[in-house]
């Protein structure tokens, strides 16, 4: 090989390098781009296991979180993320559900039993259903326990372990859901029929899906059902109306539903939460299908099992939780004058300020009493932090509890840095070329 033609060889190689390593700095700085889009600012917090999480559930309040996993462990976490306990039960755990305040936790397993926990995670009692119990759902104050298993069983339980009735439907029972009071329940099947039953067990309507339902809701009210239907979630009224279809993307696997929220999970490795609008609000990727979605009653904040092997819990911003819905005083029985209850605050963080009406009016945990009878609105403040906001509706001789969980301001990012550092970078690479 002449001189000429080498030189000529290493010319084209430093070329060729150099314009490699352009493309690797463009496309570094385009994929940072898209992670810091990604919507981080929503997630509190995620753990991880060396399996899949099959399920999560949120207390009405927000205070606690439970998760199951398949290795068959069943997890209570506070609102911090803080691990209280960890314990296992006697196979894979496909469902779970949490009454008030983590008072107690209804867990179902592949192996078809259903188990009843306290607040510290002892076992009150468990039963067997005879086949896999694939869906649990418990009223806010446990003293019902729904039970759906594969058999095609649909069970109420007192939270004694006494059983009310056994209803069976055609086909494996896959979803089940039940009011805040107990009152509303309602059952999914692999057949594709979809049951809305009252409290005695007697079927009200039914509905046919026309696709294997995975999941099924009742809104805290017991107004509204939401089910899963192939890539789809279908929401009923209580007169069993179709009165809306939310399609995310993927299979829907997973449903919940708040005081005029929806959550999905799907088999795309995405959380949405949808409001009134048809595009959801809040659209979260994990890294593996989404197994359980749960809200907290009054919607502020979302837990997320996935098959990756994570737990994420996610804040829902404060602008798209839609007001309360709150009894209006009858025209003929007003509110008395001066009528007044209480609200409890709380955040994470603690020691943020809480402002109602505008008016600074305590540091959380905060408890306010002698507030007015009527709708107030409330914003939650800690430096470094956004604010949190939403609408309390106050009841006459009432405690309303409001969980504020908070999200970091993201760090802005100085103008031009990263295009600095590419152009910096471009020229090295130049310089290099010029040397060579």
């Amino acid at each position: 090989m002449t001189q000429a033609n080498d030189m000529t060889l290493k010319t084209n190689m430093s070329i060729h390098i150099s314009a490699f390593i352009i493309l690797l700095i463009l496309c570094g700085t385009a994929f940072c781009g898209t992670a810091a889009a990604i919507g981080d600012e929503d997630l509190l917090w995620k753990h991880s296991v060396v399996s899949n999480y099959q399920d999560a559930a949120v207390s009405p309040e927000g205070s606690y979180i439970a998760a199951g996993t398949y290795n068959t462990h069943v997890q209570l976490f506070d609102h911090e993320g803080g691990l209280l306990w960890d314990i296992m039960v006697d196979g894979p755990v496909s469902s779970l559900s949490v009454s008030e305040s983590a008072s107690y936790i209804a867990v179902g397993t592949q192996k078809g039993s259903l188990y009843l926990l306290d607040h510290d995670g002892e076992v009150l009692w468990t039963v067997t259903l005879g086949d896999k119990v694939s869906d649990v759902a418990i009223s806010h104050n446990g003293d019902q326990i729904v039970a759906g298993s594969d058999n095609g069983y649909i069970s109420l339980y007192k939270s004694d372990g006494e059983i009310f009735w056994n209803k069976r439907i055609t086909g494996a029972v896959l979803g089940v859901g039940i009011s805040a009071d107990g009152k509303s329940i309602a059952a999914g099947s692999d057949l594709f029929t979809l049951y809305s039953l009252n409290e005695t067990g007697a079927i009200l309507w039914n509905a046919d899906l026309k696709s294997r339902i995975y999941d099924v809701e009742v809104s805290p009210d017991g107004r509204t059902v939401i089910a899963s239907s192939g890539n789809t979630a279908k929401i009923f009224d209580s007169a069993g109306e179709q009165i809306r279809k939310l399609v995310p993307g993927g299979v829907v696997y997973s449903v919940s539903v708040s005081s005029g929220l929806y959550a999905t999970g799907t088999d795309k490795n995405y959380v949405s939460v949808y409001s009134d609008k048809s595009a959801p609000e809040l659209h979260y990727p994990t890294f593996g299908s989404v197994n359980g979605v749960s809200l907290s009653a009054n919607g502020a904040l979302l837990a997320a099992a996935s098959a990756d092997g994570k737990l994420y819990v996610l804040s829902i911003p404060g602008n798209i939780i839609p007001t309360p819905h709150h009894t209006e005083p009858n025209a003929t029985t007003p509110a008395p004058p001066g009528a007044t209850g209480t609200v409890s605050i709380s955040s994470s963080p603690s020691g943020a300020e809480v402002y109602l009406d505008n008016n600074l009016e305590g540091i959380t945990p905060a408890a306010l009493e002698d507030v007015s009878v009527g709708i107030h609105s409330m914003t939650i403040k800690l430096r470094g932090y956004t604010d949190w906001m939403t609408e309390v509706g106050v009841l006459e001789n009432t405690t309303i509890s409001v969980t504020a969980p908070l999200s970091t301001t993201p760090s802005p990012t100085p103008a031009g840095v990263s295009g600095v550092l590419t152009v910096l970078m471009i020229a090295l690479a130049i310089l290099v070329l010029r040397r060579k």
